[in-house]
């Protein structure tokens, strides 16, 4: 019976963990789909505009060259953050459009992206795409592993990034911004005033202006 029991329990953690490399890869094939979206079908308008408000957001000149880095962020914003002329995030626009050809897995994965936002965490470790965060002012620790273009981020740095639940793991999507130790002070300050505004106007600021705290990266 005690060689049963544990066969059995060995099955379950190698079923848990084909289950979890399943919506991993769902959440990879989602990502890739949503900005083969913004690419094809965003309209140039809408594009241009984005841009501008990225650049304002950021404080970056209207007639400096973003830098790839900055053009990441960029794009990442514009599809989960910006809000076009017609009042909706072209991430939403595209489940509305493309709902028909998700799988049941993208769809719960979808749902799960769409509470994400930028927010603010302590890198405690990090090997690859996986890493080990603490949540701004929280005492506990999350693991986490990439999904799309990860940005390598050390141990003791204070990041801003958007994590979302993949299966039974918290998941990173895209890069996160990398704040400057020497401008944390400044950022912090900025977080804990709008943190003590309450947790929905915290939010609300996070979803709406996170992208500004690029202006602190190294």
């Amino acid at each position: 019976m005690p060689e049963r029991k544990a066969t059995f329990m060995i099955n379950f953690e190698e079923m848990k963990r084909e289950k979890q490399e399943a919506y991993h890869r769902e959440a990879e094939d989602l990502y890739e789909r949503l900005f083969e979206f913004v690419e094809r079908d965003l309209n140039m308008r809408e594009k241009v505009r984005a841009k501008h408000m990225f650049r304002d957001l950021c404080g970056f000149e209207t007639d400096r060259v973003l830098t790839h880095e900055e053009e990441l962020h960029a794009e990442h914003w514009m599809l989960f953050d910006y809000i076009t002329v017609i009042g909706s995030r072209p991430f939403d626009l595209f489940i509305r459009s493309h709902s028909a050809e998700l799988t049941a897995k993208m769809k719960e994965i979808a749902g799960m992206m769409m509470l994400m936002h930028l927010a603010p965490y302590r890198v405690l470790h990090t090997c690859g795409t996986e890493h080990l965060l603490s949540p701004f002012q929280e005492e506990r620790e999350i693991a986490v592993r990439a999904v799309g273009s990860p940005q390598q981020a050390e141990a003791g740095e204070l990041i801003l990034a958007r994590v979302a639940q993949v299966g039974f793991e918290k998941t990173m999507i895209g890069p996160c911004i990398r704040i400057n130790p020497d401008d944390e002070e400044k950022a912090l300050e900025k977080l804990r005033y709008f943190e003590a505004k309450g947790r929905k106007s915290y939010h609300r600021f996070l979803k709406e202006t996170g992208i500004s705290f690029l202006q602190y990266r190294p």
